[in-house]
């Protein structure tokens, strides 16, 4: 659920809870009694009825509402060409999903993914890509660092690995120590903003989200620059879409992705830069309060109805 549809639901919960506490015991469920002969508790209910009503409505009138299990969609793809030399760990999350389809949907993919999680769920997801001649291999684990994982990783003979795992996953120092280069897409324009949901931070202090894409290390977002990409307000706004989490940072993350396999395509080999310490800022998870700022700086200058799909 997106986060304002989250945030919505949370204070419907909030109203519910306080009107029990104040002892109005029939409230939501009014019948269709004269108003003159409704006693103050029911003409209370009766409006807190309504606006739970309206509540409800809002947050069914957002359109990415229910978006994070849609599928993945091949028909708009290009002729695609599969890199040999590249290979892909995807988790079976809305994020690898948003990753793959922008890839396909550009012409480029990886020619080998490694697909984490349980086998049953990701059975429709290996008969598309088996279509597309991508080969896949399933391990059921979500832990990026379990032995048949790494064992796995090891024998492949792609040199470089796109890194989708599952959140709070760090790769282990052994991965730094075979000849494999994962590459990462942080949410964030690094070393100015390394660390945890740096999208939002972003959009408060530079009014952007900006992915970088980088080869990993052992530090912490502290890897060689492969390029970057990043949407303004205005740009963010252009989507119908409020969901930041699931849906418009994954997709900033994947335009990313697609810069830097487009410009390997195209010259033969990767080039990365080494970050500078210069500036450099780590940021960790932002309180709630902050995270509703930087959602009305971005979408707060805009008719909520319009961007979200709108109730009449």
């Amino acid at each position: 659920m997106p986060y304002i549809a989250k945030s919505i639901q949370y204070e419907m919960e909030g109203v519910v809870m306080v009107a029990k506490k104040a002892n109005i015991k029939n409230a939501f469920c009014v019948d269709s009694v004269d108003l003159h002969i409704q006693s103050e508790d029911q003409i209370i209910s009766r409006s807190l009825q309504t606006s739970m009503q309206y509540l409800e409505a809002l947050i069914d009138s957002l359109n990415d509402y229910k978006c994070s299990d849609t599928p993945l969609d091949f028909t708009s793809t290009n002729d695609i060409k599969a890199e040999s030399d590249l290979a892909m760990i995807y988790a079976l999350t809305s994020r690898s999903s948003i990753y793959l389809q922008t890839l396909l949907q550009n012409g480029v993919a990886p020619s080998h993914i490694v697909i984490l999680g349980d086998k049953r769920e990701s059975k429709s997801l290996v008969a598309l890509l088996h279509k597309l001649r991508i080969s896949t291999y399933c391990i059921e684990t979500k832990d990026i660092n379990a032995h048949e994982v790494f064992d796995y990783i090891q024998t492949l003979s792609h040199r470089y690995i796109i890194y989708s795992g599952y959140g709070g996953g760090i790769l282990e120092t052994k991965y730094f120590h075979i000849s494999k280069f994962f590459i990462h897409i942080h949410a964030g324009k690094v070393p100015q903003y390394r660390g945890s949901t740096t999208c939002y931070y972003s959009l408060l202090q530079d009014g952007e989200i900006c992915a970088t894409a980088m080869f990993l290390n052992e530090g912490l977002d502290c890897g060689d620059v492969l390029g970057y990409f990043s949407l303004g307000i205005d740009e963010l706004c252009e989507f119908s879409n409020t969901d930041i989490d699931t849906t418009l940072e994954p997709y900033i993350r994947a335009k990313a992705l697609v810069k830097i396999l487009l410009e390997y395509r195209k010259n033969g080999s990767f080039v990365s830069v080494p970050q500078s310490h210069k500036d450099s800022e780590t940021y960790y998870r932002i309180h709630p309060t902050l995270k509703h700022f930087a959602l009305f700086s971005c979408f707060g200058n805009k008719d909520v109805f319009q961007i979200a799909g709108g109730i009449q």
